[in-house]
């Protein structure tokens, strides 16, 4: 399986709004769609998780999306701190969207592999939670035997990345509970997620 996983774009139709944003945010993104595009034929899928726009709003989403459709193949998406999970659903919209004590979550087989897409946010707040239903229905997942891989998307990272200024505070509550259900589960287990706008890796 190939895959390409991006995060935190921030897009916004207005740029020039928001001073941190880069100015050539739109054709920087135009030329990442290029990229992949260009060998789309040897992936699986596209993922991006969360902090797809700046504002979490709909026109933005529009805009990105309208962007995205360039690509022929699957692109999943979860919601950061800085989305609108209820715009973001509605413009990415996917049929197999379970919803789970009001969060999108959802599960997908792509080439029998199990995806789990996880919302991780707290309405207006940077930190991130996962709640006990959450964790119980992530636990239930990861026990279908059907699958010997699963690879979950989140955009709060559940573990420490390296970085101080994430570490010091490590902003998902659950991140104990989660890593308990993965260490006790027998199924290889890839977790992609972003939100601190660097590269990083951890096993």
């Amino acid at each position: 399986m190939r895959f390409v996983h991006i995060s935190d774009l921030h897009f916004s139709v207005n740029v020039s709004d928001f001073p941190m944003l880069r100015k050539n945010l739109v054709v920087a993104l135009k030329m990442l769609v290029d990229d992949i595009k260009s060998i789309e034929e040897h992936l699986d899928f596209v993922t991006i998780t969360g902090d797809l726009a700046q504002i979490g709003d709909f026109n933005s989403y529009k805009q990105l999306k309208k962007l995205l459709n360039m690509l022929s193949i699957p692109v999943y998406v979860v919601p950061g701190n800085h989305d609108d999970p209820m715009a973001l659903g509605e413009v990415f919209n996917d049929d197999d969207v379970q919803h789970i004590n009001g969060f999108s979550d959802y599960c997908i087989d792509v080439n029998g592999v199990q995806l789990l897409g996880i919302n991780s946010q707290i309405l207006g707040k940077e930190p991130g939670k996962l709640s006990e239903l959450q964790l119980s229905w992530i636990e239930e997942k990861l026990e279908n035997t059907n699958y010997s891989r699963h690879i979950i998307l989140m955009h709060h990272p559940p573990f420490l990345t390296g970085f101080s200024g994430y570490d010091e505070t490590i902003q998902l509550s659950g991140r104990i509970a989660l890593g308990d259900i993965i260490e006790n589960s027998s199924s290889k287990i890839i977790i992609l997620s972003g939100h601190i706008h660097k590269p990083f890796q951890a096993v």
